[in-house]
């Protein structure tokens, strides 16, 4: 999975070496993750907020913080590409990692 400044994340198939689908996002593409245990996928962009495209059921706020200035949108994917969850940062995200847990013995974690 690739992220790009043109808006998109792409999943590639590696060993066919081909395009599988594009991620939608309304701005750069500036972190991308793939849990090792369910292959979702995970994308931070600095997208615009309180857009028309993002007044979908799954979007969670975070906590507000007046003093930020670069906020991001994450997303959560399947490995197919379907949309599960948004969050609204009021921080500019610079890493994060997937928690490993055994799936269905534990409940695993995106840490940002």
């Amino acid at each position: 999975v690739t992220g790009s400044a043109d808006k998109t994340g792409i999943i590639w198939d590696v060993n066919r070496m081909a395009y599988v689908r594009s991620l939608s996002h309304l701005g750069p593409v500036s972190l991308v993750l793939v849990s090792p245990t369910t292959g979702n996928i995970l994308t931070c962009s600095q997208d615009a907020r309180n857009s028309a495209n993002q007044n979908q059921t799954h979007t969670t706020p975070a906590p507000t913080n007046t003093s930020s200035n670069n906020p991001c949108i994450i997303k959560l994917w399947t490995i197919n590409g379907d949309e599960l969850a948004t969050v609204n940062m009021t921080e500019r995200v610079t890493a994060a990692i997937f928690t490993t847990g055994m799936e269905g013995v534990v409940q695993n974690l995106v840490i940002v």
